[in-house]
């Protein structure tokens, strides 16, 4: 339950794009999480922070803080809601390609995290990412190339195992990606198991 509460929340990204500009969006984001978590998931998240570094150790604390100020504001609402999204259009869909494409990196992986939370076709998401882990692309967006292949099989509940399995398999002994793969390996087993 944990995992299907937490699995997908892109944390560390969030967590170090703060510095970044999008700080508002990604604080919304992280309060939102803690404060529709059960006390469980809260102690993943609390983990989560441990590991992530020691820059994070009091996180938790203002995570705390911020959702009792945003309760106190908002006495009707349980949680923040996150912001609703438009459905992607084709356009979207173009920029967002593009932009994973481009020479700026945090914008490169904020796209490809976009394109696999809310692109609606997962086989072109799936081609997609494989063309990105296959391919020349920096070495961070392989990365998380290959752990959005994860994040699609949780969202779609459902990938395609003959084609992506193989992939992550080979993967397995890399230095880089291995550990990675072998993560995404377990939320296709777990998420997508009768695709």
């Amino acid at each position: 339950m944990i995992a299907e509460i937490l699995h997908g929340f892109p944390l560390l990204p969030v967590l170090h794009a703060w510095p970044f500009g999008r700080e508002r969006n990604a604080k919304r984001e992280l309060v939102w999480r803690w404060g529709a978590s059960p006390p469980q998931a809260r102690e993943w998240i609390v983990a989560a922070l441990q590991e992530a570094g020691p820059q994070f150790s009091g996180y938790p604390q203002m995570l705390e803080r911020e959702h009792r100020r945003w309760a106190a504001e908002h006495p009707s609402q349980r949680t923040p809601e996150p912001q609703e999204s438009a459905a992607p259009t084709r356009e979207w869909r173009d920029e967002q390609l593009a932009m994973v494409h481009g020479a700026d990196l945090d914008i490169a992986t904020d796209a490809l995290l976009e394109l696999a939370h809310r692109e609606p076709d997962r086989g072109w998401t799936e081609r997609l990412l494989l063309q990105i882990i296959d391919g020349d692309a920096d070495a961070q967006l392989r990365a998380l190339a290959v752990t959005c292949l994860g994040h699609v099989a949780r969202r779609h509940r459902a990938i395609d195992r003959e084609t992506v399995l193989p992939v992550l398999r080979e993967l397995l002994d890399d230095p880089t990606l291995g550990d990675r793969a072998r993560e995404t390996i377990d939320d296709i087993e777990t998420f997508a198991s009768g695709a």
